[in-house]
């Protein structure tokens, strides 16, 4: 199972106003609660993701297109310009093009002949490419709308895991659950409290999957099992945290103090609808629309 975009550590330090160990009527602040905690951290993060029409964090998908074609076009001077669905997309894993034809004979395009457009590892601003230009000479005009079938694997998203074992003061690497979009050179943060700190990718053992990161400096403090590290914009894992504070207050959980709610006052709306306006508002920018 994926890591959530925030945990129950993340959602007890933040200024909720929720008292969260009162979340499970009769287990106080207990092994339930925490289990219970843990699934709304799950169910808030399939919700950014499904009012965003896409996973946020990384993933390697797999698109197919006919070429030319309004999302492949071939320009004048024969590069093909593919926008892929999925953002911010931060490798390709590899390309094949084949003319349109039963079967298809598809050929790997070489990996210098392509690259992604606007690339940038340092997403967290939530901006990021969308685009890949590849090379003339793999396809062109010559037999119309449609005349080749291309298939891109790439990975997208934002790298979001958590550590499987614990990490000393110093060290230069670190097991976690999932490997993908730790790439070279990607800033991450680990999230833990007054221990906080950002790192940079040097390498990662596998594409996917749980693996180890090396990093390109040695760690200021020591973390351990199950630390959030991640390189998810602030303004998601607000999001999440506003949609988990909603879900707690509405299954009845214990409100020591609302948190400012800014623009509300006077406009008749309920704090708790607030939340969910609020974490809107931050997602829209992530939203899939293509």
């Amino acid at each position: 199972m994926s890591t959530p975009y925030v945990t129950s550590a993340l959602l007890r330090q933040a200024d909720t106003g929720v008292d969260w160990g009162s979340l499970v009527e009769g287990h106080l602040d207990d092994d339930v609660t925490l289990a219970e905690i843990t699934n709304i951290c799950y169910r808030v993060s399939e919700m950014c993701d499904s009012f965003c029409n896409q996973v946020l964090r990384s993933t390697i998908d797999s698109e197919q297109f006919s070429v030319p074609s309004f999302r492949a076009a071939v320009l004048s001077s024969g590069v093909c310009r593919i926008i892929l669905t999925r953002w911010p997309v931060t490798y390709v894993h590899s390309i094949q093009v084949s003319p349109t034809m039963f079967p298809p004979s598809y050929a790997v395009v070489d990996p210098s002949r392509y690259f992604i457009e606007n690339l940038s590892l340092d997403t967290a601003s939530g901006t990021g490419a969308y685009g890949v230009l590849i090379s003339s000479g793999y396809v062109d005009q010559v037999w119309g709308s449609s005349g080749y079938q291309l298939i891109i694997s790439y990975v997208n998203g934002w790298p979001n895991s958590s550590l499987t074992s614990d990490v000393a003061e110093g060290a230069v690497t670190l097991n976690v659950d999932d490997t993908t979009g730790f790439l070279p050179g990607a800033r991450f943060t680990f999230f833990d409290g007054a221990y906080t700190e950002q790192a940079v990718v040097a390498s990662a053992s596998t594409d996917s999957g749980p693996g180890t990161l090396t990093l390109a400096l040695s760690l200021t403090y020591e973390h351990i099992l199950g630390t959030l590290v991640s390189g998810m914009p602030s303004s998601v894992q607000q999001a999440c945290i506003y949609l988990a504070t909603y879900v707690a207050l509405t299954r009845g959980a214990t409100a020591i103090a609302m948190p400012p709610a800014r623009g509300v006052s006077g406009s008749g709306n309920s704090p708790d609808d607030f939340l969910v306006k609020e974490a809107n508002r931050l997602l829209t920018p992530y939203k899939r629309i293509i």
